[in-house]
């Protein structure tokens, strides 16, 4: 209902997540069958595929660190490293598939260092899109 109908017209759309977080949430890390994950998002999206995705990527023990520390935790908080270190895997293998999409960013780091590495591999690529 939202981006279909702006990329329809040629609008930039962000999403903080999408049908990669579905692969490697679901079928990853909840053990779903992932070739019936992969058969919905071609079913519901055909072919839409994010030009560009920023994998902001961590280590499964200091992001539960930073998770302890954080107010308004969600169900994927409280889940255990192992469910993490799966979901992280998935998503590092979708990276390694599809490097010209993914930009894996260092997020071990403190927030700004992390904010100006998405700004810069953003920037880098709409100027590419010129």
């Amino acid at each position: 209902q939202v981006i279909l109908p702006a990329l329809l017209q040629n609008s930039i759309v962000l999403c903080d997540r999408f049908h990669d977080s579905t692969l490697a949430y679901q079928g990853a890390g909840r053990k779903l069958d992932i070739q019936m994950i992969q058969d919905l998002i071609t079913l519901l999206f055909r072919e839409t595929q994010p030009d560009l995705t920023i994998l902001l990527d961590i280590d499964p023990g200091t992001a539960m660190e930073r998770i302890r520390d954080r107010p308004g935790k969600n169900r994927f908080d409280a889940e255990s490293i192992l469910f993490h270190e799966t979901v992280r895997q998935k998503y590092i293998e979708l990276a390694l598939k599809e490097p010209s999409r993914f930009r894996v960013i260092d997020n071990r780091k403190d927030f700004e260092t992390a904010r100006k590495a998405i700004s810069r591999e953003v920037r880098k690529f709409l100027e590419n899109q010129k």
